[in-house]
């Protein structure tokens, strides 16, 4: 799964794949749903990633404490980020 492409999950619905985090050894994907016409709507999502022999698989993230997490590791990566594009400029 690579980053800025839209993929179709097994809800039929398309998701913007827009990062993707590490967590305790954990992949997760943190995603948007879009609309008919690829446009991002309202709805995020932070997916878990498993990989299995037969394929790879998501399941949603339900646990507050994981969601928290994450945000705070992609808030810091934001803000590291624009921090290193302002000083290049």
């Amino acid at each position: 799964m690579e980053i800025g492409k839209v993929i179709t999950l097994d809800d039929n619905k398309d998701y913007l794949l827009l990062e993707k985090v590490e967590l305790e050894h954990k992949e997760y994907l943190y995603m948007v749903e879009v609309d008919e016409n690829d446009m991002p709507t309202a709805n995020y999502h932070y997916l878990e990633l498993i990989h299995e022999l037969d394929g790879d698989y998501t399941e949603e993230v339900e646990d507050k404490k994981i969601i928290e997490a994450l945000t705070s590791l992609l808030t810091i990566k934001y803000l590291n980020d624009s921090q290193n594009d302002e000083q290049d400029a």
